[in-house]
């Protein structure tokens, strides 16, 4: 689809408290964005180079307003997707619906996206001691550098709480919990996940929220 991309790359020494930093950095970007966090790493990715669309028919590359179609197994059309992506040292971050497992474990054929996965136009990963910055140029990494030096989540965590009516509409969801209960008592199932929406007035700290938690 494209020429072979290959990303810019620069590591600083940079002790940080990563789950701060990175939420500072989410917290002060507009644009399509990834927060990443795992055994005390995190990384944030802004910027969609290339997109993959995944669906129980195969999946959808999208790059440069252009999309190929790959037809077949998801995972294995995902994979194909990824290196036709033309994109050197990629990493991939995004989301898989919970109707994917339907397709993985041949129970079903659900219609939609079941799932979206972006290589980044920029990253910067965090180990508490180092940072590794990767965009498409030196002028790039050196915006990733002014706004890592000025990622600082310096107020203390926000402990107001929105108050939530929650037994609203809750009739429904409580009745779909004690069949779940019941099934799981049966034997049918081993595990069941499940979720509502509840309304929440005013604008949420979306950052702010997920250093807290």
């Amino acid at each position: 689809m494209s020429s072979q991309y290959r990303y810019v790359e620069r590591r600083i020494p940079l002790a940080v408290d990563v789950v701060a930093t990175v939420a500072a950095l989410a917290r002060d970007w507009s644009g399509s964005q990834v927060v990443y966090e795992s055994n005390e790493k995190a990384s944030w990715a802004a910027g969609e180079l290339a997109s993959v669309e995944i669906r129980a028919t195969g999946a959808t590359l999208i790059r440069s307003g252009q999309r190929q179609e790959f037809t077949g197994p998801p995972l294995a059309m995902v994979t194909e997707a990824l290196a036709a992506a033309g994109v050197e040292e990629w990493r991939a971050y995004g989301w898989a619906a919970f109707e994917l497992s339907h397709v993985l474990h041949n129970t079903g054929t659900p219609d939609g996206v079941l799932g979206h996965l972006m290589i980044p136009c920029a990253e910067i990963r965090l180990d508490g001691t180092s940072a590794l910055l990767r965009a498409g140029s030196a002028s790039e990494v050196d915006e990733l550098m002014r706004r890592l030096s000025e990622a600082v989540f310096d107020e203390p965590p926000n402990e107001q709480r929105i108050t939530v009516d929650l037994d609203d509409g809750s009739a429904p969801y409580r009745a779909a919990v004690a069949t779940a209960v019941e099934r799981i008592r049966a034997g049918e199932l081993e595990k069941v996940i499940l979720s509502r929406v509840v309304p929440v007035d005013g604008e949420l700290d979306l950052a702010g929220t997920y250093r807290t938690g």
